[in-house]
C-alpha cells in the first residue's frame, strides 16, 4: 500500500468518525455538558487528518523529491494562527526544504 492510500484511508475513516462527533455534540448539547467522548473522538479526528497529510507529505516526497535526503524528518506543515507568511516560511518550510 502506497502512502497515498494510507491518507486515503484515514480521511475515509474520519469521515465516520465525523458523524460520531456530531452524534456526541448533539448528546453534549441537550446534557448542556461537554462529554469526555466528544473530546476524544474531536481529538482522534484531528490527529487522524494530520496523519493523511504526514502520509500525502511522505508520498509526494518519494515521487518528487532529491532522495539523498531520504533520512530526514518528512512531515506535512502547518502553522499556527499568530504567524504570517514569512513567519511560516522561515520557521516551518524552509528548514525543511526536501525539494532543493
Amino acid at each position: 500500500m502506497s502512502f497515498f492510500d494510507d491518507a486515503k484511508h484515514l480521511i475515509s475513516d474520519s469521515k465516520e468518525t465525523l458523524k460520531e462527533i456530531e452524534n456526541a455534540y448533539q448528546e453534549s448539547l441537550n446534557q448542556k455538558t461537554i462529554s469526555p467522548r466528544l473530546l476524544i473522538k474531536t481529538k482522534n479526528f484531528m490527529e487522524n487528518l494530520r496523519s493523511a497529510l504526514d502520509f500525502t507529505a511522505h508520498g509526494l516526497f518519494d515521487r518528487y523529491a532529491d532522495q539523498s535526503k531520504a533520512g530526514q524528518n518528512i512531515y506535512f506543515p502547518y502553522a499556527w494562527e499568530s504567524l504570517d507568511l514569512n513567519e511560516f516560511r522561515s520557521k516551518t518550510v524552509s528548514k525543511n526544504a526536501y525539494l532543493d
